[in-house]
């Protein structure tokens, strides 16, 4: 089964090639110019979704490949489009964010190389919560390794020729889990909070996707209900799970990032980095970050810093 989607379906300008070959967090995959994502859709069913570009930065065309692609019905056709269109924000016009960027040395230089990526987001509030406290306190590599460990240990698995794949797990899933296979995918002291998370969600019958139909505040608000989300990681989840671009979150990388090109070195509480982004970046500070964090070691040479932080937006 193949499903198209051209330029009706997606606001240009798009990069595909930025997606396909940045921030690849398990079950995202990239291979042989495809980037592949297994999902399970709304009836339990697991599926395989291949997606390759046919088109331009300008004229984007994509194809959706589903494996298997026997017995998929028509309703199904229609949820793989939506959680693929919603994942890469096939939908979503960047091109004021854009704007904001040329006026801004910093940021416009940040986004030369990467000009039409739209960022790339997790299908589920579920699996973002789970991917933002993966995230807590660590080298961003360490990600990549924490996700694919839980998907394999507790995904469900699906073999498209020959080659097996893993879905991300379940709260049910993750819920019935001894906490010692939990700790054996090497998550650390965050296995205690994801089996509790996903615990209160079995137990409460909690819809996490209506989140994304309320506002930022009130869904920030339910989201700090549940164990292990502060503030900074509530803000994360609202970016990368809920596609909110007004948000900011402050770790190490974003406050050392805005130090050295913003403050020139000075190291300025975070209600003076808060307060710039609010100002300067209104309505885009997600997106600010996003690029400001991603290459950072690699565009700032333009600038003439030799920045120290390695981003890990491929892996590395």
């Amino acid at each position: 089964m193949e499903i198209e989607l051209s330029k009706t379906d997606i606001i240009p300008p798009y990069n595909f090639d930025f997606a396909l070959t940045h921030y690849n967090i398990y079950p995202w995959v990239s291979e042989e110019g495809k980037l592949i994502r297994v999902l399970q859709l709304r009836n339990g069913k697991i599926c395989v979704a291949e997606i390759k570009s046919l088109g331009t930065l300008n004229n984007p065309k994509l194809v959706i490949r589903t494996k298997p692609s026997r017995n998929i019905q028509a309703e199904e056709v229609e949820e793989i489009k939506e959680i693929i269109s919603w994942c890469l924000g096939l939908k979503e016009d960047y091109r004021p964010f854009y704007e904001m960027c040329e006026k801004d040395r910093v940021l416009k230089t940040a986004m030369e190389s990467r000009y039409g990526s739209k960022g790339k987001s997790y299908p589920t509030v579920f699996e973002a919560i789970i991917g933002v406290i993966c995230a807590q306190n660590i080298q961003f590599k360490r990600l990549y390794s924490m996700m694919y460990n839980l998907c394999t240990k507790l995904g469900e698995r699906i073999k498209i020729a020959g080659k097996d794949y893993f879905s991300f797990p379940s709260p049910k899933n993750i819920s019935r889990s001894p906490l010692s296979i939990i700790r054996e995918c090497k998550v650390g002291y965050r296995d205690k909070f994801i089996k509790k998370i996903a615990e209160i969600i079995v137990k409460d019958n909690i819809n996490l996707e209506k989140l994304k139909k309320l506002s930022t505040e009130d869904a920030r608000k339910e989201l700090l209900k549940f164990p292990g989300i502060g503030p900074y990681t509530a803000n994360l989840v609202l970016a990368v799970g809920l596609r909110r671009k007004d948000v900011l979150h402050l770790d190490r990388f974003v406050r050392e990032v805005m130090y050295t090109f913003y403050f020139d070195g000075e190291k300025v509480p975070d209600e003076l980095l808060i307060k710039y982004a609010n100002k300067h970046w209104c309505g885009f500070q997600s997106l600010a970050v996003d690029a400001l964090t991603t290459n950072t070691e690699i565009w700032a040479k333009k600038l003439g810093i030799d920045f120290k932080i390695k981003s890990g937006a491929r892996g590395e």
